[in-house]
């Protein structure tokens, strides 16, 4: 940085003679020294700062905003659905027991006495000996025999 104008010329060098050195001789005409093109310096300004920092300060603040408000959402939206998943548990907690109860109530009908019992209230008897039909073969296997119904008890 020099406070010296880029187009004012340089002033030429003394020149200096050497010990031990012969006497320069001096040309009979003085040239002018040869301009240089390498640029001078000179003093520049700084930059006038025209931007603020608003802009970019409130899109900071807009996605923090913005990602504290997805935060929250996605909390709730969590809190929502644990609490139906609950509910949907309990629900089906209460479903298996009934299926369980029923399934209990199916094989209490089910068991022998149960459709004995049943077939006696439908009218039904119990015949003294089994007999098995083939169909292939086209015939009765074993002896069967009539039912004989059973007095009905009166009361």
């Amino acid at each position: 940085m020099s406070a010296v104008p880029a187009h004012a010329p340089r002033p030429p060098r003394p020149t200096v003679p050497r010990p031990g050195a012969a006497p320069a001789r001096r040309a009979a005409t003085t040239a002018p020294a040869p301009r240089r093109s390498d640029p001078r310096l000179h003093v520049v300004r700084a930059p006038v700062h025209t931007r603020t920092r608003v802009p970019f300060v409130s899109l900071c603040m807009t996605i923090l905003g913005l990602a504290l408000l997805a935060s929250l959402l996605l909390n709730t939206t969590m809190a929502q659905t644990s609490y139906h998943q609950h509910s949907l548990t309990s629900e089906l907690a209460t479903l298996d027991r009934s299926i369980q109860e029923s399934q209990a109530a199916l094989d209490t009908a089910a068991s022998p006495r149960e459709l004995a019992r049943a077939a006696r209230r439908l009218g039904m008897v119990q015949a003294p000996d089994i007999a098995f039909l083939s169909i292939e073969k086209a015939k009765v296997l074993g002896n069967p025999k009539p039912a004989q119904a059973e007095p009905e008890a009166q009361g």
